[in-house]
């Protein structure tokens, strides 16, 4: 069973929920929150928490800028979901769940995809399937894992896309692709 439904309506008080500390999305864009706190606040929580029980607490799989959001408009309590699934699962499906909505910045998802990869034991085209994303997609992100951290951190700072990045990272002399990459983060260049 994958979800406890008799919990689907329960509130669960907000303080009792903990996000763990291997949890995919590191960053959280405030004009989203802000935008999701108005939603929320005008038409309630059209989606519930996912959690799961752990000694006590609950620990979420799923719903971190919805938790977000609500804790800024001062909720005490919350519609939560809880996950019945091994940590495996619940990490898994936290992922998932991410990389679908397109919420996650480049490098959360290639960190994500390569979770996926390793814990499961399963190729590109099996990501793709379970992920509802194309092989190129998958293969792209284990490209950024693999990239020089240069790179990687203009990616994460969002100052070069995802293609700049790998036409880039291509550059065997660290000191030439180091300035063509501050070239292409101050210039905005396209491949």
């Amino acid at each position: 069973m994958l979800f406890s439904s008799f919990y689907v309506t329960k509130k669960h008080y907000i303080s009792y929920i903990k996000i763990p500390l291997d949890f995919c999305r590191k960053t959280q864009d405030p004009d989203y929150l802000a935008e999701l706190a108005k939603s929320i606040e005008s038409l309630g929580l059209l989606q519930p928490l996912v959690v799961y029980q752990d000694d006590g607490f609950f620990e979420l799989v799923a719903g971190s800028c919805r938790l977000a959001a609500i804790k800024s408009l001062n909720w005490d309590k919350v519609p939560a979901v809880i996950y019945a699934r091994d940590e495996i699962d619940r990490k898994g499906a936290s992922l998932v769940e991410n990389i679908i909505r397109d919420n996650l910045n480049p490098l959360e998802e290639a960190e994500a995809v390569r979770f996926l990869a390793n814990d499961r034991a399963v190729g590109i085209p099996e990501l793709a399937r379970m992920l509802g994303k194309s092989e190129a997609w998958i293969k792209t992100r284990l490209d950024i894992i693999r990239m020089h951290p240069e790179t990687i951190d203009y990616l994460g700072q969002k100052k070069i896309s995802i293609a700049v990045a790998l036409a880039l990272d291509k550059i065997d002399r660290a000191s030439v692709r180091n300035e063509y990459l501050r070239f292409a983060a101050q210039g905005g260049c396209t491949t």
